[in-house]
């Protein structure tokens, strides 16, 4: 089992516990001692849940010039109580840390890290499946090519929730970026150059 570290680490906020970067099989335990979650026929784990944040209606723009946007706004003061609150919520959890790229050439790949709660393992486990497919089928090294994989993947893995299976999700996102692969090894917008083999995969 990975490690788990009892004090705060370098910036990520201060946790009760915090396993860094678990293996995808620690991932899966934690996924499946989850009480939404269930084991599709491909034996894979469905989680269940009902998304009452990530809207348009929950995002604010931090500014203290609200004039200036269109979008829904909060002051700074206001900004750093909520990041309080958080804070103090996450100080008496388990986390979870995540790290890794977008894009696999040194020079130009983006740093990214996802701090989450071991009660929501299954979105650290995705993090990582949905990625690498989203960086496949858009194209290693291409930062658009990286956005616009990531939109077909959200569309793959959502609309069989909703016409076919739950469990057919996963399956058909391979499917798709094999589909995209055959006819376009390097991606939709990846460079001719760019190669999709090992020495990709160790960069992901």
């Amino acid at each position: 089992m990975t490690e788990v570290l009892k004090a705060p680490s370098i910036d990520v906020p201060e946790a009760r516990s915090i396993r860094w970067n678990p293996p995808p099989s620690e991932l899966r335990e934690l996924t499946a001692a989850m009480p939404n979650a269930r084991r599709t026929l491909l034996d894979n784990y469905n989680v269940q849940t009902r998304v009452v944040s990530r809207s348009k209606a929950s995002t604010f723009v931090v500014t203290d010039t609200p004039e200036d946007h269109s979008d829904k706004t909060m002051t700074r003061a206001e900004y750093i109580r909520m990041a309080a609150l958080q804070d103090a919520h996450i100080k008496d959890r388990d986390m979870v840390v995540i790290d890794g790229y977008i894009g696999n050439d040194p020079d130009y790949r983006v740093r990214t890290r996802l701090y989450i709660d071991v009660a929501s393992a299954n979105i650290a486990g995705q993090y990582a499946f949905y990625g690498f497919a989203a960086m496949g089928i858009g194209g290693f090294g291409s930062f658009f090519g990286a956005i616009a994989g990531g939109l077909l993947v959200g569309l793959v893995a959502n609309v069989p929730q909703v016409w076919i299976s739950p469990n057919w999700s996963d399956f058909l996102i391979y499917v798709f970026m094999l589909v995209v692969l055959l006819f376009r090894p390097q991606g939709l917008f990846g460079s001719g150059g760019t190669a999709f083999g090992a020495s990709a995969l160790r960069d992901v």
